[in-house]
């Protein structure tokens, strides 16, 4: 079962990124089509999403407080979002908040 990543909150190392080989290779590697995995239209999250299934020490969890979502779409509500921490920060999709 894999973890979703929502590329809507990001904190990047841009320089170990660009130093770190296997990153580079695995951005390659979804840019040629190569992973046999679609991306569609959620983008950067998806490919977070299987960046953190395939080489895990790339990606970072961070808590819930930094993910509250005010989209609707996927059927999920406010409600269904339960974190016990204060909200630290919003993140919106498809329409203006």
């Amino acid at each position: 079962n894999m973890v979703g990543r929502n590329g809507g909150v990001q904190l990047m190392n841009l320089v170990a990124a660009r130093a770190s080989a296997t990153y580079v290779r695995y951005l390659d590697r979804i840019a040629a089509g190569r992973t046999g995995y679609y991306v569609g239209y959620l983008g950067d999250q998806t490919v977070y999403t299987f960046m953190g299934r395939e080489a895990p020490h790339l990606v970072h969890d961070i808590g819930c407080e930094w993910n509250r979502q005010l989209a609707f779409h996927f059927n999920m509500s406010n409600a269904t979002q339960h974190c016990s921490r204060p909200c630290g920060i919003l993140h919106a999709n498809m329409r203006q908040v």
